[in-house]
């Protein structure tokens, strides 16, 4: 299926996003590995219900780069000029890895914009896995030898700093947590800590998956995720 792209000016940027389907709006939100096409598998299916928007965050996929560094709070900001550039209120917000940090963040300090919320093995609760450090540092090491630029550069601060286990409680819109079992970077011990710390949250643990269950395990992630954003209260 061919997915529309666009281009619209956020933050002085070219960003790039695709956008189809039509009714109550999804925007979905990538980690720090990929761009858009992390959602190849997921937005035919979710277009057949609702109005899905998956953008490429500044420095990723099409989108133009910002020339300073940048940190999970300054995306937070994007996030929000960007859903105001297009007019969307009232969202479902979907994020994986880095993008379910930002969805974190963002869903805690502006819930008027938010109806319910995805978090895919969310970055930000806890500590990279002693294995997920070091592909990290192969990965880093193979792009750099292939030349090759993955996202933005980030600011460099502590660990500490990336971490968002404080915004969980303030969370009120509904959530549903889901996590791969075999996640390489991040344990799924984490995930129990989100759902203990978001009140009324729903967990769902993908027995046979990695980082990715929405690519891993698509069909039943996807069906997953409608009956979530789907029933009502």
């Amino acid at each position: 299926m061919d997915f529309p792209g666009y281009k619209v000016k956020v933050a002085g940027l070219n960003i790039h996003y695709k956008l189809c389907g039509e009714g109550t709006p999804v925007v979905l939100v990538h980690g720090g590995g990929n761009d858009w096409h992390e959602w190849k598998q997921n937005l035919a299916f979710l277009s057949q219900h609702f109005r899905v928007i998956a953008l490429d965050l500044p420095g990723f996929g099409l989108s133009e780069a910002p020339d300073i560094p940048v940190s999970p709070f300054w995306n937070v900001a994007f996030l929000k000029d960007f859903m105001d550039s297009l007019g969307i209120s009232g969202t479902h917000l979907i994020g994986h890895s880095m993008g379910a940090m930002i969805s974190i963040i963002f869903a805690a300090d502006y819930p008027e914009y938010i109806k319910k919320i995805v978090l895919i093995d969310a970055g930000g609760i806890g500590k990279l896995s002693r294995k997920g450090r070091f592909l990290l540092a192969v990965f880093r090491t193979t792009d750099r030898l292939r030349g090759m630029k993955r996202g933005p550069k980030f600011l460099s601060v502590s660990a500490e700093a990336w971490l968002v286990r404080d915004r969980l409680p303030r969370i009120k819109s509904p959530v549903l947590i889901v996590w791969g079992r075999n996640d390489l970077y991040l344990p799924v011990s984490q995930a129990r800590t989100a759902h203990n710390l978001i009140p009324g949250s729903n967990l769902h643990i993908f027995p046979g998956c990695g980082h990715a269950p929405q690519r891993e395990s698509a069909d039943e992630f996807n069906s997953l995720v409608l009956q979530f954003l789907e029933e009502t209260a």
